[in-house]
């Protein structure tokens, strides 16, 4: 399921790379290391006592990040 969603999302960054006129190799290159450091970062966290303690409250966290979200979406634009 994960690397279906990161497909997809690879799918976005090509458009928007190739609209921009960006180097198509350098974004191929820094949107592969950057998923691989960022998964194995998450995946290292998550294996931790914080993401031990974090998970019982995910919930929690993730409806409060929404939220947050949407009450800074009304301040301003991204």
């Amino acid at each position: 399921m994960l690397g279906l969603l990161l497909s997809i999302n690879n799918i976005g960054v090509g458009i928007l790379g190739s609209i921009t006129h960006l180097n198509i190799y350098l974004v191929v290159a820094l949107t592969f290391i950057t998923g691989m450091m960022l998964t194995y970062a998450g995946n290292n966290i998550g294996d931790s006592i914080i993401g031990k303690l974090v998970g019982k409250y995910n919930d929690l966290i993730s409806g409060g990040l929404l939220i947050l979200l949407g009450v800074l979406s009304l301040f301003f634009s991204f």
